[in-house]
C-alpha cells in the first residue's frame, strides 16, 4: 500500500489528490488540440493530457471541469466566431458564465490579428472586434490572453492549470486568477 506524505493510505484519498500534477482534458471536438508534451515552463516538461467530452470550453482540468475552462482560437477561428458566429460564441460564454476560472486564448498577437483583419478590411472592423472582446471579458468576467502561437498558448494553459491545481488543493482563494493574470 502506499501513502502520502501525512501517512494516510492513497486508496483513501479523492481522486483528484492522488495525482501529483493536473491532467488536461482536450474537447473532443478541439480539431487541432494543443500539444502538453513539449512544455516551456520551468521544472515541468509535460502535462498528460486526454480527450474527453467538456460541457463548454476546449482544454479543462480532469476532476475539475466545473471550475476552470480555456477556449483556444486561431487568428482566423476568432475573426470568423465574432463577426459569423456571434450568437454561438455567446452562448458558450453563458455556459462558462459560473465556472470559477475562464480563458480565451489566442493564437496570435494583437499586432498579428491587426494585420489579419486589416488586410481585407478596415480599421473600424478591426476595434468592433477588440471592443467585442473587452466587453465579453467584463460581461462574462473572462480572461483573455493573447499568445505568440501554439507553443506559447501550450505553455500558458499548462501554467494556468498548475496554479488552478494547486490553489484549489490547497483551498487558496484565486490564486489561481493571480498567477495566471500575466
Amino acid at each position: 500500500m502506499q501513502y502520502n506524505e501525512s501517512g494516510r493510505p492513497l486508496s483513501q484519498e479523492p481522486q483528484e489528490y492522488v495525482f501529483k500534477t493536473p491532467t488536461i482534458i482536450i474537447d473532443t471536438r478541439e480539431v487541432k488540440p494543443l500539444p502538453f508534451d513539449d512544455l516551456h515552463i520551468a521544472g515541468v516538461k509535460s502535462l498528460p493530457s486526454e480527450r474527453g467530452t467538456l460541457h463548454t470550453g476546449d482544454y479543462a482540468i480532469k476532476g475539475m471541469e466545473t471550475v476552470a475552462c480555456w477556449e483556444r482560437k486561431a487568428m482566423g477561428d476568432l475573426y470568423g466566431t465574432i463577426v459569423g458566429e456571434h450568437s454561438r460564441f455567446k452562448r458558450e460564454l453563458e455556459r462558462m458564465r459560473d465556472y470559477k476560472y475562464k480563458w480565451l486564448v489566442i493564437e496570435c498577437r494583437p499586432s498579428d490579428f491587426a494585420q489579419y483583419v486589416n488586410q481585407w478590411r478596415s480599421w473600424e472592423k478591426f476595434n468592433t472586434v477588440i471592443c467585442s472582446l473587452c466587453k465579453w471579458g467584463a460581461e462574462y468576467g473572462l480572461r483573455i490572453k493573447w499568445c505568440k502561437n501554439r507553443d506559447t498558448a501550450s505553455d500558458y494553459i499548462a501554467r494556468c492549470a498548475l496554479a488552478v491545481w494547486e490553489s484549489e488543493r490547497k483551498g487558496e482563494r484565486n490564486a489561481g486568477r493571480k498567477i495566471c493574470s500575466k
